[in-house]
């Protein structure tokens, strides 16, 4: 298996990648949702992706939001559009506040993070997916 992990949003959707053979995690780059059918294309004939793994919001209480239903639904649309494509969600809560913490401690102010906070979340979310699949 190699996967994808996705941070969506309605304005960016962050994008990391596992390095093929190993559980290390790379950011791959931050896209305006117009773009991400055509870059995930190009990420899919790049690499051998088998699996995609969507942060889903959910609330602390464990209930799904309103943008986790919305998440689950563009997930949903991906997958008729991306079939060869085994998608997942997973829980990402806390995932942009671990980011922005991580990118705090590098000295990068808020505007700086602004730019890479959403692929730096994609690779927590891919992180504990992968983290979540070895300990099953």
């Amino acid at each position: 298996m190699t996967a994808l992990g996705i941070d969506f949003g309605t304005v960016r959707i962050g994008i990391a990648r596992q390095i093929v053979g190993t559980d290390v995690v790379v950011p791959v780059q931050t896209v305006k949702p117009e773009e991400f059918d055509k870059r995930l294309a190009d990420i899919l004939a790049e690499f051998s992706i088998s699996d995609v793994f969507v942060g889903h919001p959910i609330s602390l209480s464990g209930n799904e939001s309103k943008s986790g239903k919305l998440v689950r639904d563009w997930m949903n649309e991906k997958e008729k559009i991306f079939p060869d494509i085994t998608w997942h969600l997973i829980d990402e809560r806390l995932s942009s506040a671990q980011a922005s913490e991580s990118l705090s401690q590098l000295g990068l102010s808020s505007k700086k993070q602004r730019k890479i906070i959403d692929e730096r979340s994609a690779v927590i979310i891919l992180e504990h997916a992968l983290a979540a699949k070895r300990k099953s």
